[in-house]
């Protein structure tokens, strides 16, 4: 367990908590900061007790008894090019965005038995059986237009495509995110479905229209949806 001063706050007050930890039997490094600020480092440690230089878990323990609420977790390895391969800073946020309105592509039924506004019926923080969209026909696209983002100047560092889905027959099912820019479906990884609603991420760090990290204006612009592919 690491204890660092400098860690904490009342009320309202979010911090940025980073730390920075090298692997090594004997010459292992650990840098945390809060809020930009260097507040422990340590060098010379033993960082890979197990004999095997990784981590396999991340926990966070806090003493007191005030509540403690986290929000905007990254975790970067030492791979790629700045800012993936170290810290973030105070500066990092992560938005939020959902369906705000049709896109290009109308192809799944939803709950209400109609195939219009289906933007509607996908514009949940969690799952219900009350409103979704639904599909068995191999190669249906349903997208929809994205809300924008707040902030108006910044590195788009990723975007991750959530959605939560369920099969309701027996034979296999899968399904697949879908990315439109530019006038173009990019189709992400199939996600093999079971009975029981399940969480389904695609992350992608750079635009696949141009190769490069996304803008904010093309984010902006993107739609998002689902493929039926098996």
């Amino acid at each position: 367990m690491i204890t660092a001063a400098g860690i904490g706050g009342t009320g309202a007050d979010y911090k940025m908590i980073e730390m920075d930890v090298v692997f090594h039997a004997s010459a292992g490094t650990v840098t945390i900061k809060v809020a930009d600020a260097t507040v422990l480092t340590l060098t010379g440690q033993n960082t890979a007790p197990s004999g095997t230089a990784q981590a396999n878990r991340i926990g966070f323990r806090f003493s007191g008894t005030s509540s403690v609420h986290y929000d905007d977790a990254y975790l970067n390895d030492d791979s790629g090019s700045a800012p993936d391969n170290t810290f973030m800073g105070e500066a990092f946020v992560v938005e939020p965005s959902i369906p705000t309105a049709n896109g290009n592509s109308s192809q799944w039924v939803g709950s209400d038995g109609n195939s219009i506004d289906n933007y509607l019926l996908v514009d949940d923080t969690g799952n219900a059986d009350t409103d979704y969209v639904n599909s068995g026909n191999l190669n249906d696209v349903d997208t929809y237009g994205m809300g924008d983002l707040t902030n108006s100047a910044g590195t788009v560092i990723a975007i991750t495509h959530y959605f939560v889905a369920r099969k309701d027959d027996v034979a296999t099912r899968k399904v697949a995110s879908v990315l439109r820019t530019v006038s173009t479906n990019y189709v992400g990884s199939d996600k093999t479905m079971t009975s029981i609603y399940t969480p389904y991420y695609e992350s992608r760090l750079t635009n696949p229209n141009t190769s490069a990290r996304f803008t904010i204006s093309e984010v902006n612009g993107l739609e998002m949806g689902q493929k039926v592919t098996t």
